[in-house]
């Protein structure tokens, strides 16, 4: 039976209704206990995790074929990558709103070249040419051409990395918003006008509105990270007073967005639809302050650790083991198993290098 067509019908229907329910819980439950919980690194570690899985799992599926429907109903991977650029936002904004206020915004900056260097390149240095040199041995690149790459650094690029290399960009959209603007609503306005202006760009290169390849949406996600960040202690207040008015209309429209979907016969829907479902997933990034039970799976949290590394590392060993010719469950099985131990010994590696290179303020393998 082909299950793809299917499963991807089913998959966001699953997400909407899977977060919808966990929106209104986490809704009766900050009614119930009147308290709200932190959004820091280390409360993140576990959605780190699981985004990360979310995300080696979509691309399990699309690399299998769409045949297995546990990997369809779950393959969240743009939402996924949506969340992690929405917490890259908050953290800078909550840096940015912290340093406003005691000083030390421009010692910051100085250093944020090289602090960011320090978090996001190191990994690159180790697969990169590893990557390059496997594609050599199997015979999928000319010997002759790792001389080339290596000149243009394109020796460097690994499956995935478009995440990286946007990352880096809104990085420094945030370094010269956060340099040209002392004040929260200029900086906020900045961060906005630029990463739009670069997802316009993107848009141009590589966007297609009827395309299934939306990824270039989720990095609007950073400037509405940013802005939570800002506006964080008056949500905090809406939260506390009225959860059901926020949680329900949240629901709502994305319930009118999925109807709309199974319309067909709406022009352009699509082009509203996606960058609503990629912002769909930090919403829901709200009921952290009403659960914090994740925490309590020690694996999560561990996994959470080095999960830009999971994120980089798992489409290595899915092109390798997809060239050796397995398929399937045992693909499936032979990926996570390489994955899980390479990523954790890269993030050793990403540690240590952090540890001996000064003020990278690498903290628990956690980014900002």
């Amino acid at each position: 039976m082909n299950w793809g067509g299917k499963i991807y019908v089913l998959a966001p229907e699953f997400l909407v209704a899977a977060l919808s329910v966990i929106l209104v819980c986490g809704a009766w439950r900050i009614r119930r206990t009147g308290s709200l919980k932190d959004f820091g690194k280390e409360d993140t570690l576990p959605l780190r995790a699981l985004l990360a899985l979310f995300v080696m799992a979509g691309h399990l599926d699309n690399s299998t074929g769409n045949v297995f429907p546990f990997l369809g109903v779950i393959h969240w991977a743009t939402p996924a990558v949506a969340v992690f650029f929405f917490m890259s936002g908050f953290g800078l904004g909550k840096v940015y709103e912290r340093l406003s206020e005691k000083g030390g915004l421009g010692r910051y900056l100085a250093m944020f070249p090289w602090r960011t260097a320090v978090r996001l390149l190191p990994p690159f240095l180790v697969l990169g040419p590893l990557y390059a040199a496997w594609r050599c041995l199997a015979g999928r690149i000319p010997p002759s051409a790792l001389a080339e790459k290596a000149m243009n650094l394109s020796i460097l690029k690994i499956p995935h990395d478009w995440y990286v290399i946007a990352l880096v960009i809104l990085y420094a959209v945030f370094a010269v918003s956060a340099a040209c603007f002392r004040k929260r609503g200029a900086a906020a306005a900045s961060i906005w006008l630029l990463t739009l202006v670069f997802w316009c760009v993107t848009c141009v290169l590589f966007g297609d509105a009827d395309s299934r390849r939306v990824w270039h949406l989720t990095t609007l996600s950073f400037p509405v990270g940013f802005t939570f960040a800002m506006c964080e202690r008056r949500i905090r207040s809406v939260l506390l007073s009225w959860p059901f008015a926020v949680v329900l209309p949240v629901c709502a429209v994305e319930c009118a967005f999925l109807l709309l979907r199974l319309y067909k016969g709406v022009p352009y829907i699509r082009c509203l639809r996606e960058p609503y479902l990629c912002m769909f997933g930090p919403m829901c990034a709200l009921t952290l302050y009403a659960f914090d039970g994740l925490k309590r799976v020690k694996a999560l949290c561990f996994l959470g650790l080095f999960s830009y590394e999971i994120y980089l590392v798992h489409g290595i060993p899915e092109k390798m083991l997809l060239h050796a010719g397995m398929r399937g469950l045992p693909y499936i099985a032979a990926v996570i198993a390489v994955t899980i131990p390479a990523a954790w010994l890269l993030w050793k590696f990403d540690s240590a290098v952090a540890a001996w290179l000064p003020a990278s303020g690498r903290k628990g393998g956690g980014r900002q």
